[in-house]
């Protein structure tokens, strides 16, 4: 929670500012149940993406039938949980996938 409350880099533990002063906080802060299910997501979108070669396409969220995901909404810190999920990409490769929250 101090991620989606203050900007607290979960890997570092150094409170992340922009040069005003104000903290870094994420849309939402959000994580996979389990590795296999970020792994599951990265392997369809890139499926998608080699079978289409059309990255919008890839980039689509991508909804399970089953919990994913969870995490806190920035602005109410309300809890979620999370059916689906999104990769970006970058240069054809994947570079980051996270859970909707919400959805």
């Amino acid at each position: 929670m101090d991620r989606a409350q203050f900007g607290k880099n979960p890997t570092t533990g150094i409170f992340e500012t922009y040069p005003n002063g104000n903290p870094k906080i994420p849309s939402s802060a959000t994580r996979f149940i389990t590795n296999r299910d970020q792994l599951n997501t990265i392997n369809r979108a890139e499926n998608i993406f080699n079978a289409t070669g059309d990255v919008t396409l890839a980039e689509r969220p991508i909804t399970f039938d089953y919990l994913i995901g969870e995490g806190y909404k920035k602005t109410s810190l309300a809890y979620g949980q999370s059916y689906s999920a999104q990769v970006w990409f970058r240069n054809g490769s994947p570079v980051t996938a996270f859970p909707i929250w919400g959805q």
